[in-house]
């Protein structure tokens, strides 16, 4: 409780010293979201646009998820206090689990800034996702896989540059390949083989045509079990893998950023 009390604190300060270049921030995003949603609506004409909205606000959550634990892993080999987290009665994994709660708050304040304008602007059809209540459970169901997934796979990224440094310089890639590739912005259906077999593997693929599917009237029964336990085993194997990356920093004493 008290790391979470501290990380909170932490975010505060954040904010309030730096508000100005959060709402920048956010203003700068909005406009990225509003022609992003414009484009992509225009290819997908037809649809009520219910998953691309959707899928326009995970992002927020994969862009925050993904690149924060990197982000804050190298910050504190930089500073050299990692290894000071690592001798407190804390463990690390629970100080950034923690720090994944205070992100996931952020988040939600930002699809409230982000999401609210983007919805009244463009009125996306979602009561598609809640016209009965078998729908509403699936589309639940699939929204939590997927915060689950993003979140697990930020600490998966983060596992990895525990051992391997400069990992934490490929979070913007896989943010955008998340963006493009994930049947967001490119329908699933019109993608060439090989893209499919990449959509397939990022952590929002399957979750965006499993909603792909309610939108159309049609549940992928397969796609939601798949979802569902795709996102267990990446918090699993990210959870492990940090594990194992903590242990490898204590034995090797290579705490520093380079």
């Amino acid at each position: 409780m008290f790391v979470l009390r501290a990380e909170f604190l932490k975010f505060i300060y954040d904010v309030k010293k730096y508000r100005f270049n959060y709402a920048m921030g956010l203003i700068s995003t909005l406009i990225f979201l509003i022609g992003l949603y414009w484009g992509a609506g225009e290819i997908n004409k037809g649809s009520g646009g219910a998953t691309l909205f959707v899928g326009l606000i995970l992002w927020i959550f994969a862009s925050d998820a993904i690149s924060d634990a990197s982000d804050h892993l190298f910050e504190e080999r930089y500073y050299g206090t990692i290894e000071q987290l690592s001798i407190t009665k804390y463990s690390l994994l629970s100080i950034f689990m923690a720090r994944f709660l205070a992100v996931f708050v952020f988040s939600l304040l930002e699809i409230v800034f982000l999401g609210l304008p983007l919805y009244f602007i463009f009125s996306p059809d979602l009561g598609v996702f809640f016209s009965n209540f078998r729908f509403t459970f699936i589309s639940i169901i699939v929204t939590i896989s997927l915060i689950i997934t993003l979140y697990g796979f930020g600490l998966f990224l983060a596992a990895i540059g525990l051992k391997f440094k400069k990992v934490g310089a490929l979070s913007g890639i896989i943010r955008y390949l998340i963006l493009f590739f994930s049947g967001i912005i490119i329908p699933y259906d019109s993608m060439p083989y090989f893209l499919k077999i990449i959509s397939s593997i990022l952590p929002m693929g399957i979750g965006i045509r499993a909603l792909s599917g309610l939108e159309k009237g049609v549940v992928y029964t397969h796609l939601v079990l798949f979802c569902a336990l795709y996102s267990l085993l990446i918090l699993f194997a990210g959870i492990v893998l940090f594990r194992m990356g903590i242990r490898h920093v204590k034995k090797t004493g290579e705490y520093s950023a380079y």
